[in-house]
């Protein structure tokens, strides 16, 4: 049994993405209460105690916004310390965040056992606080993964405020997963993706609303590059341009181990020549993604030629939700799911713009289609009850080969649920 003194409520920061990521975060986070377990303040002595019994019963432990440790927080520090059992300590928007403070950290940095440690700050954590941590990272061995959330930063000055972290990554070098969240445009932050060079056996980098500049995609394409680059996925949720495009392609080129990769918006500054360069490397026989993430994107219609060609090569599961051009790439993707050399498996569309007609195209599509598992269409309001039933019927049809389908947050009223013909498929409505 795992125990937690708190939950991820303060996690869904409002990073401009679209709403039916929050919905995926929430359905993340339900499937993951089961694991979490305690959550209600009077337990906090209750969890307190397992941390100094060293109990192996307590394997994650949340501190929240709001929570006040009864003996204090050096107390607390000191005990986390001294714990051989914790896999798990996630550090939500404590305010104010000075009361942790250097005895609080110094404590925790004593400890040898933790894998993830998760950090979601405002304050002086994000700067100061910090560098009494840097003990704990270089001498942890069990660390592999780290989530810093920066909400908001204003307090700090920008110049700077990334070199603590930068000397603690440049202190180990056994990271294996690292998510880094700004609220704000931050100078300095191509520096951590600089350390990160160390880290060969890191496998997922999670950017997302951090700029990391020129000199950053720089850094990051040559860790791509790196003949010991063990990265396997790669989430890149920030602007970028023509120019940081083909820096970003020059990493790709050549690339053997990812397998993922996030570009979801905000909307990016890509013309089709940095789209183009792109989308080249994607169909290259030496590339191995397989899962294509371009939500929030606005994609021309003189690029999706470069889109469809790069489809074609080997990606099994495709993400393009919220487009800017929706109609183009709807009817881009449906021709391509016709094509005999789709390999997709899964694919989301949520939040595009539908309508009855562009249903139909969907259902010819799918009927034109055998290899297609999943499907996601969330977030479509102008559907009529006419659309839905194009699509429900074909799911009767002998050549439907689909096993899972999620219309979720459409607004279907009870009436045309219930007149829905259900099929085999699972269906969440």
């Amino acid at each position: 049994m795992e125990h937690g003194n708190g939950n991820h409520d303060g996690d869904e920061a409002d990073d401009g993405r679209g709403e039916e990521d929050v919905l995926d975060e929430e359905d993340e986070l339900s499937d993951d209460d089961d694991d979490m377990s305690v959550e209600d303040d009077n337990d906090n002595d209750d969890d307190l105690m397992l941390i100094e019994r060293n109990d192996p019963g307590l394997l994650i432990f949340d501190i929240v916004s709001g929570y006040h440790p009864s003996r204090g927080w050096e107390a607390l520090g000191e005990s986390i310390g001294r714990n051989t059992m914790l896999n798990e300590v996630n550090i939500g928007d404590n305010e104010p965040q000075s009361e942790l403070g250097p005895r609080f950290f110094r404590g925790l940095a004593k400890n040898r056992s933790i894998k993830k440690m998760s950090f979601s700050c405002s304050n002086r954590l994000c700067g100061e606080n910090f560098q009494y941590l840097i003990p704990f990272f270089m001498n942890n061995k069990s660390l592999e993964s780290l989530e810093i959330r920066y909400l908001e930063c204003s307090v700090l000055p920008s110049v700077g405020r990334f070199d603590s972290l930068e000397f603690a990554l440049e202190q180990f070098n056994g990271l294996k997963e690292l998510t880094f969240y700004s609220h704000d445009v931050i100078e300095g932050a191509d520096k951590v993706i600089k350390a990160l060079s160390g880290h060969t056996g890191l496998r997922k980098l999670h950017l997302e609303s951090v700029d990391i500049g020129r000199e950053g995609f720089a850094n990051l394409a040559a860790m791509l590059l790196n003949p010991s680059c063990s990265l396997s996925t790669l989430s890149l949720n920030s602007n970028f341009d023509d120019e940081i495009a083909n820096i970003l392609s020059s990493g790709l080129n050549g690339n053997v181990t990812l397998t993922e990769l996030d570009l979801a918006g905000p909307e990016q500054l890509c013309t089709e020549i940095g789209w183009k360069a792109i989308f080249d490397q994607l169909k290259s026989s030496t590339c191995m993604i397989h899962t294509l993430d371009l939500s929030y994107n606005y994609i021309s219609d003189t690029a999706l030629p470069f889109l469809m060609s790069a489809l074609s090569n080997n990606i099994k599961v495709l993400k393009v939700r919220m487009m800017e051009n929706s109609d183009a790439i709807l009817q881009a993707v449906f021709q391509f799911l016709q094509s005999p050399s789709c390999m997709i498996q899964s694919m989301d569309l949520s939040g595009n713009s539908f309508d009855d007609e562009i249903m139909e195209s969907l259902t010819n599509a799918l009927a034109n289609n055998c290899r297609l598992r999943e499907l996601q269409i969330r977030w479509i309001r102008s559907v009529t009850p006419v659309g839905w039933h194009t699509l429900f019927q074909f799911l009767y049809h002998p050549s439907c080969g689909l096993e899972s389908l999620n219309i979720g947050n459409n607004d279907l009223t009870d009436e045309t649920v219930e007149s829905l013909p259900l099929p085999s498929p699972t269906v969440a409505v």
